[in-house]
């Protein structure tokens, strides 16, 4: 899965600072990975978030809108591989 990550980032030209996991429950919103992800988006270590598919951030509908907030107002665009192409922002 991570290659799947890398390449597109690649393909892009881009830079990749980092591949957030984790193991537990995507119903789980206080993940640790999770966590680190939105702490380094506070400060502004990177400007896009690349996921397979929206609910691998959460299952969590109300943790994904305070999600969704929280990277709109860092102008942090999410990017998901899969047939939606989503883009948050």
């Amino acid at each position: 899965m991570n290659n799947l990550f890398k390449n597109y980032v690649n393909e892009k030209g881009w830079e990749l600072y980092d591949i957030y996991t984790d193991e537990e429950s995507g119903s789980d919103s206080n993940r640790a990975g999770i966590q680190r992800l939105i702490k380094d988006a506070q400060e502004k270590i990177f400007d896009v978030i690349v996921a397979k598919e929206f609910s691998r951030i959460s299952r969590n509908s109300a943790f994904l809108y305070g999600f969704k907030d929280a990277m709109i107002a860092n102008r942090i665009h999410f990017i998901t591989l899969d047939d939606t192409k989503k883009n948050i922002n």
